[in-house]
This record gives structure tokens, C-alpha cells and sequence, in this order.
């Protein structure tokens, strides 16, 4: 369900009706007295469409998953064919 949402519709020339980009604030589970855990989406639209589609989340415990819908770790990237992340050895920085 969403609770609120920004979204981006440039003019493609046409009209305003192509999501360039979205921003979604869902709600996550079970909502109770003084709690709603929350999420929020970021989506973007690829060359040869125009309709956005969820590329990030950042869910109610604080894991952000990009290109996933369920980030099992604190920072959790999918991809399609094999890819990496590499962090930086300082601290605890990525």
C-alpha cells in the first residue's frame, strides 16, 4: 500500500503522463498503536520506457537492497550476472 509518494514526470514532448522517476513511503507489516513501520522505494525509468521501476529500497529494520525488494543484509546488491562491491579498509566504511 502506498502511504505517500513523489513522483517525476518531465514533458517528453507529448504530454506529462511519462514517470522519469519515483519515490515511494509504504507501510511494512503490521501497523499498531504508535507504530508504523515504514519503507521507502526510489525507482527509475529505463531509456525505452515510461513507467518507473523499483531499483532501491531501504526497509523497516534500515537494510537497503538495490535491485532487490528484499535486502537480507545491512547494505545487499543483486545482480543479474556476477558483480562486486568492494569496501573500503578503513573504519568500517564501504
Amino acid at each position: 500500500m502506498v502511504e505517500e509518494e513523489i513522483i517525476f514526470t518531465p514533458d517528453d514532448g507529448t504530454d506529462f503522463d511519462s514517470k522519469a522517476a519515483t519515490i515511494y513511503a509504504l507501510v511494512e507489516g503490521t501497523v499498531g498503536a504508535n507504530s508504523t513501520p515504514g519503507v521507502l522505494t526510489f525507482g527509475t525509468a529505463a531509456a525505452s520506457s515510461n513507467q518507473s521501476t523499483e531499483r532501491m529500497r531501504i526497509d523497516s529494520s534500515g537494510k537497503v537492497g538495490i535491485a532487490t525488494t528484499a535486502p537480507d543484509a545491512t547494505l545487499h546488491v543483486h545482480t543479474a550476472s556476477a558483480g562486486s562491491i568492494t569496501p573500503d579498509t578503513d573504519a568500517d566504511d564501504l
